[in-house]
């Protein structure tokens, strides 16, 4: 499950380029 979701954060990373949405996930994760 950590590659998959690993891909999409570069997915949206690539696209967005966001640090807001990286940080997000990684929050999520924490939890």
């Amino acid at each position: 499950m950590l590659k998959e979701a690993g891909r999409v954060v570069v997915l949206q990373h690539r696209q967005q380029t966001n640090l807001q949405t990286l940080l997000r996930v990684l929050h999520l994760y924490r939890l």
